[in-house]
């Protein structure tokens, strides 16, 4: 979650974006501004603080955590619909604010959302203290901000195709089925490319390509001759990674020296890195050149 959550009002009956933004909610650890389903795991723990501007003071308040807008008790309500989903994180709080204390785990058990729950939506109410949620009338937080959740895991792509270059891999997939727009929860956002040589000589490494859309993705610093092992994930704006995809390695995933111009000079005696003052080194590696070049240029016509 980002260091400052985008806070969306939670009263009752009132869209979900609004411009009450009186309730900001921080963590411990990635601050990417939504819940995964690691952190609603806890693995990592995901410590949230609080800090508030209410609407009007209080002597003390109490906080809570909801799954409904506007952390509804119970019986509030005209048709005695009750809500068991508003639990209290804190009460008689002196300050308006609260530190980082409550795992993201905790406060999503408060609101009866599990790490498999469809919800989107965790809300946090500030009420003055002792106020009875539970009277039968609806009660306004002088508070409030909703979190975003996103708690289902994109399927995997489908790796299709390595192309070797000089020092790198051109890898492409197809994304997986079912995934949506990168703007839906659960849908792939970005991609990774994990990629190892198949001998065991050193560990294995990835590339993310970020984008909803992406198929493909270049690879590089790599050494050329050695076969890699190369795999595909997705992973949402929550930062839930897929499966692995299948496995691609051998020939297609050797990276290939390519034997250009400027590589020929070097490998001659060249010593310039740019520019025209060559010199004598220079002009005699470009004069071992010019056969190779008028060889190329014979083969052609």
């Amino acid at each position: 979650m980002t260091r400052r959550l985008a806070v969306l009002a939670c009263l009752a009956g009132v869209p979900a974006l609004a411009s009450a933004q009186n309730l900001i909610v921080t963590e411990s650890t990635d601050r990417d501004s939504i819940i995964n389903i690691a952190e609603c795991s806890n693995q990592p723990p995901d410590r949230l603080a609080f800090t508030w501007t209410p609407t009007t003071t209080a002597a003390a308040y109490d906080l809570y955590a909801s799954d409904q807008a506007g952390c509804p008790g119970t019986s509030t309500s005209s048709g005695g619909t009750t809500n068991a989903h508003t639990r209290t994180i804190a009460t008689s709080i002196a300050q308006t604010s609260r530190n980082e204390g409550d795992t993201a785990a905790t406060v999503l058990s408060l609101a009866s959302i599990s790490c498999q729950s469809s919800s989107t939506s965790l809300f946090i109410c500030v009420f003055a203290a002792g106020t009875n949620i539970n009277s039968g009338t609806i009660v306004t937080p002088l508070a409030s901000a909703s979190v975003q959740l996103d708690l289902v895991a994109p399927p995997p792509p489908t790796l299709t195709g390595v192309t070797p270059g000089d020092g790198s891999l051109t890898v492409s997939w197809q994304v997986g089925l079912g995934s949506a727009d990168g703007g839906t929860l659960g849908s792939a956002n970005s991609f990774r490319v994990y990629y190892a040589p198949a001998d065991g000589s050193s560990g294995e490494k990835f590339s993310t390509f970020t984008g909803a859309g992406t198929t493909s993705g270049r690879v590089t610093g790599l050494t050329d001759g050695v076969v890699y092992d190369v795999t595909v994930t997705a992973l949402t704006i929550g930062s839930n990674e897929s499966a692995r995809s299948n496995q691609l390695s051998g020939t297609e995933t050797t990276p290939i020296q390519v034997q250009d111009f400027w590589r020929l000079y070097q490998n001659s005696g060249g010593r310039e890195q740019g520019g025209c003052a060559t010199g004598a080194a220079g002009l005699a590696a470009l004069a071992a050149l010019t056969p190779l070049v008028l060889r190329k240029r014979r083969s052609r016509s």
